[in-house]
């Protein structure tokens, strides 16, 4: 069930959502920059990244690559790290409820559930994000523009 869900929280903005996850149901851990994130994430039932600008936030990437479910704001840098609903939830930039909705619905998720949805986006990384895959596609965009001049 939903007993002693962690949520990484990862931004200053989230502060007004901590009074929702203060039940003894439901724990919310808010970090700071870190260099040990390997051992958070394994730690975490999803990862939670709100933002209001990104390039491409390596925090969701390295997230879905560990086969956690992502939260993130529905913005460029962070979607495309997130299928909505499947591997995660996409939340509206600057909109705490948005974000409280999904941190929420995820709580309440089973183990199960969290499980596959953190599947799905190890597996999104492995198709899309894979370092061979992105490489590959930049050298041939390379080439493209080239031939083109």
């Amino acid at each position: 069930g939903s007993k002693n869900i962690t949520q990484t929280i990862t931004c200053n903005f989230l502060q007004p959502l901590r009074h929702h996850f203060h039940s003894e149901e439901k724990q919310c851990q808010r970090t700071n920059k870190r260099k040990d994130v390997k051992n958070y994430i394994k730690e975490s039932h999803c990862l939670v990244l709100p933002s209001w600008h990104e390039g491409m936030a390596n925090t969701n990437l390295e997230g879905a690559a560990s086969g956690r479910p992502i939260i993130t704001s529905n913005i460029f840098g962070c979607k495309e790290a997130v299928i909505n609903n499947l591997t995660g939830f996409l939340v509206e930039k600057k909109d705490v409820n948005s974000l409280y909705l999904a941190m929420k619905k995820i709580s309440k998720m089973s183990y199960e559930e969290r499980k596959i949805m953190g599947l799905n986006g190890r597996k999104h990384m492995e198709q899309f994000f894979d370092k061979k895959i992105v490489v590959k596609k930049t050298i041939d965009n390379i080439f493209k523009e080239n031939k083109r001049s």
